[in-house]
């Protein structure tokens, strides 16, 4: 099956909204402490389960690089959740490493 990545309209927007709501509550499973099912429209990449290993976020990677470069930008920086195995290995699949760690207890704990 061929797959054409297209610039987004508007008419898109409700199926946008509801595949990163995948993503999010991927996030309050993964991190109940931190995320709530009732998110917000945030921007995030994401690739349906059904959809997966086809190689379409690989493709919107690139996407997003071809538009960081006309900008002008000379890298492209990703958060990815620690407990987000299957994104970090897609993420590392395309060539991104980690640059930072970021940490978190729970308040009162010491």
């Amino acid at each position: 099956m061929s797959v054409r990545l297209l610039l987004a309209t508007a008419d898109d927007v409700d199926a946008l909204v509801a595949m990163n709501g995948l993503v999010q509550d991927l996030h309050a499973d993964l991190s109940p402490q931190i995320f709530r099912r009732d998110w917000d429209r945030a921007d995030h990449i994401c690739v349906t389960t059904a959809w997966r290993g086809r190689g379409i976020g690989s493709r919107l990677l690139a996407a997003a690089d071809d538009f960081a470069r006309e900008m002008g930008a000379s890298s492209v920086l990703l958060d990815v959740w620690h407990e987000n195995i299957v994104g970090r290995k897609a993420f590392e699949r395309t060539g991104f490493t980690p640059l930072n760690l970021l940490m978190s207890r729970r308040s009162g704990l010491s």
